[in-house]
């Protein structure tokens, strides 16, 4: 109960002005001092309660406690503070009389801060028997939490535990010139300090350096311009909690940033390193430069009908989906920049090859390009070819790094089908040359309603000889040189008809 209220003391007087600045502060502090320290905001809260249950204001008290809490535990703060904030509440508890909530008040004091001590001028036997049991019941921490707590970044959490923090890496800087760092902080996160950890072409450790707060959520860093001056530079950003645990991350230890470092300053006066004289520096992976790429894939295609079948051109294909089977890619090309790739591609589908040589001629009478037989543009490989040009527009640089494409050439593509052959040609009794193997023996008869007996043809259908696709992908960094690659490609062929996909897996090497 509050007393005298009509009869302000100078006690009283000086309670209500630093309850009221204490309001202020609280309200005015930006919430970039979350990010960084609370331990002051801690110590008002206890300064308020203090003051309140010395006066006797019990109610006021409890109100600032619970306030310093509810901070600590969003923040994650364990520490001599809290545990004197929960002492206090044990204290009140007790006088009034509920010595149950005062002894669990001391249990939380002691899980706080297990050194934690009732003060001698609020200690009485009955406090110190409630000390007594709050000891036996607590379960105090086994590791403090440390007053400068750092990041592990050589054994940081899984990926998945770890918010992403809003970054846009830096691809590129000039040599000379300061490097300036901005980051910005989920707002629900208790992130107690934010890292940059940097290291120059060359260098094993990453240095460590702390980000200033900006705003509320922001922080940067500005790299002294003497810093940038090698080929290529390596960063990640780590925010932790009180505790040390990595909260949010933009990049790790394994799978940094890069920056390519444009021109040169020259090496810094730095005396923490120490530059190997005469060694010629080999230079980074660029955005740009040569890049070449094989895969193996497989091939679904439909035909909207209306091309004859190879050998057997006097059928009909009716429409429907037929497999195109295994194939290789050879793509080469150049990073035109850290979004742009152009480049020409050449695949090989290796398939059995048909005997086109045992096709009446008259099949072929129009010798002209478009109707040759022969078969990957003349080149000896059995199966069908396609020559392009392809263009890639990189959507994301991170990892993975997914692409687009879209592309146009020439060649042709064999779609593998199984054609209907009745078993007798005239009559019940000559079978159909077609259904019989070079032996003479009967090839495996089937049953339709429709057409009755009948074997089955093994034929293809070359659609082409023009092309054009669009498709997509994605790159994974297995080195600085190296990818995985998985890739798409959709293509419409004319002027013999089909829709085919692609799916492609292999590796790509950057120079």
């Amino acid at each position: 109960m509050k007393h005298q209220l009509n009869l302000p003391s100078k006690a009283i007087i000086n309670s209500f002005i630093v309850a009221i600045l204490t309001a202020i502060c609280i309200v005015m502090v930006p919430t970039a001092a979350l990010a960084g320290d609370v331990q002051s905001q801690l110590e008002d809260y206890l300064e308020e309660a203090e003051e309140g249950y010395d006066m006797l204001y019990f109610e006021d008290a409890i109100e600032a406690i619970q306030e310093g809490v509810a901070l600590a535990e969003r923040e994650g703060v364990r520490s001599q503070t809290v545990g004197e904030l929960y002492i206090l509440l044990g204290l009140i508890r007790h006088a009034d009389g509920d010595d149950s909530l005062a002894e669990d008040a001391f249990v939380q004091a002691i899980e706080s801060y297990p050194d934690i001590e009732v003060d001698r001028m609020y200690s009485t036997p009955a406090t110190d028997e409630l000390m007594a049991n709050a000891q036996r019941r607590a379960d105090p921490p086994t590791d403090e939490p440390s007053d400068d707590p750092q990041p592990d970044i050589d054994d940081p959490p899984p990926e998945d535990e770890v918010d992403p923090l809003t970054h846009s890496p830096i691809p590129r800087a000039d040599a000379g010139e300061s490097l300036v760092f901005v980051a910005e902080m989920p707002a629900d996160l208790p992130v107690f300090r934010v890292h940059l950890h940097h290291r120059r072409f060359g260098e094993d450790d990453f240095a460590q350096s702390e980000m200033e707060p900006t705003d509320a959520t922001g922080f940067s860093y500005t790299l002294d311009a003497g810093q940038v001056h090698t080929s290529q530079l390596e960063y990640f950003i780590t925010a932790i909690d009180r505790s040390g645990a990595v909260v949010a991350e933009s990049g790790r230890r394994t799978n940094p940033h890069r920056v390519s470092v444009i021109g040169d300053a020259g090496p810094d006066d730095r005396d923490d390193v120490d530059t190997p004289p005469d060694v010629d520096e080999p230079s980074a992976p660029s955005d740009t430069g040569f890049y070449g790429a094989l895969a193996f894939g497989t091939d679904l295609g439909f035909l909207p009908g209306g091309t004859s079948p190879t050998a057997h051109q006097d059928r009909n294909v009716a429409p429907g989906l037929a497999p195109a089977f295994a194939h290789s890619l050879l793509d080469l090309g150049w990073r035109l920049s850290e979004h742009n790739n152009v480049g020409m591609y050449f695949r090989w589908q290796f398939v059995p090859g048909q005997n086109f040589d045992a096709l009446p001629e008259d099949r072929y009478e129009d010798a002209s390009f478009l109707r040759s037989k022969d078969e990957c543009f003349g080149l000896g490989l059995p199966g069908d070819c396609l020559l392009g040009v392809k263009y890639e527009y990189v959507i994301s640089t991170d990892v993975p790094n997914f692409y687009a494409s879209v592309g146009s050439g020439f060649g042709r593509i064999r779609n593998w089908l199984q054609l209907k052959q009745t078993t007798v040609a005239d009559g019940e009794s000559n079978p159909d040359p077609n259904c019989l193997h070079a032996d003479g023996s009967r090839r495996e008869t089937h049953f339709d309603d429709d057409i009755g007996h009948y074997c089955k043809l093994r034929d293809t259908v070359r659609t082409g000889w023009f092309h054009f696709g669009v498709g997509g992908g994605m790159y994974i960094p297995l080195s600085t040189s190296f990818d995985l690659m998985a890739d798409t490609y959709l293509m419409v062929h004319v002027p013999d008809t089909s829709v085919n996909i692609d799916i492609n897996l292999g590796v790509r090497f950057r120079l």
